[in-house]
């Protein structure tokens, strides 16, 4: 999976030296695919990251910074055309895809510039 990290100044995640930093602390995801289980059950065994297979809505961000968790999650389809919006703070990485064929390979590499 590409996953591309977000390099930020204003506490959120960003990646230096090859260690993942949140709030100015290295940061370890724990990481677990969702599949419609209520955030915080994920939260209580432990996760701290939650991967979508699709761009995370404005309630999903919200419940996670409730919980001081994060989210993993596909760019939203204006990605590259405008800027993203702060709503999307609570986004640890960008997933761009596996096994991505010529043309999604062109637009991950579009988005990871």
């Amino acid at each position: 999976m590409l996953l591309v990290l977000f390099l930020d100044l204003f506490h959120r995640p960003c990646c230096r030296l090859e260690i993942l930093e949140v709030r100015g602390q290295p940061f370890f995801a724990r990481s677990i695919q969702h599949n419609g289980e209520p955030f915080e059950l994920l939260r209580d065994l432990g996760f701290n990251t939650i991967e979508l297979p699709a761009t995370a809505t404005v309630q999903q961000l919200r419940h996670a910074e409730r919980l001081d968790m994060w989210i993993v999650c596909p760019p939203p389809q204006s990605a590259g055309l405008e800027p993203i919006s702060a709503e999307f703070d609570r986004v640890l990485a960008w997933s761009l895809g596996e096994d991505l064929d010529p043309v999604g390979a062109g637009f991950a590499a579009d988005i990871e510039q």
